[in-house]
């Protein structure tokens, strides 16, 4: 019978997948290089995935951070696909 095992770290799923460990659902930008090498194969070439919202926490606080902030607008607009021509080193601010 089968196992199904969960992970919820993205090395490690890939890590898993490139040991042989079975398959995954990951973003393209994860697993580009892997792809372009040879060390990992797509099986649904034509398949979309359905999209899921995502969500960014932080520590509630009467004032967050800059940084978190700067971050979270960052993902709000990288997200909502208007990606600006340069992407912004926002972790240095």
């Amino acid at each position: 019978m089968p196992q199904h095992l969960t992970m919820n770290s993205p090395r490690a799923v890939g890590n898993a997948c490139l040991a042989g460990g079975g398959y995954s659902l990951m973003g393209d930008f994860m697993v580009a290089r892997d792809i372009s090498e040879n060390r990992l194969v797509r099986l649904l070439p034509d398949y979309e995935p359905i999209e899921q919202p995502i969500f960014a926490f932080h520590a509630q606080r009467s004032r967050i951070p800059r940084k978190v902030g700067v971050f979270i607008d960052h993902l709000a607009e990288v997200f909502s696909g208007t990606l600006p021509a340069e992407v912004p080193d926002i972790l240095s601010r």
